[in-house]
């Protein structure tokens, strides 16, 4: 086996490597969200974007920074 044989057959088997973590990495993180959705369920907790921002949420100064955004609350 030549040298570039070599290098082809080691980036072959990294690749494969890869996406079979790749690949566990996506079954683990559809595992956790749907125990997420279920424990967020069961504990009657709203979504993260489950509320109206209002410049008085510490995030923005007066006046709000976007008015014409229809989800931000106008005072």
């Amino acid at each position: 086996m030549s040298g570039n044989e070599h290098i082809i057959k080691l980036y072959e088997r990294n690749i494969k490597d890869l996406q079979e973590q790749v690949n566990n990495a996506h079954k683990r993180i559809k595992v956790l969200s749907d125990e997420n959705y279920i424990l967020r369920r069961n504990s009657r907790i709203e979504s993260d974007f489950g509320y109206d921002l209002t410049a008085s949420d510490g995030w923005a100064e007066e006046p709000v920074e976007n008015p014409d955004a229809p989800h931000i609350k106008r005072r």
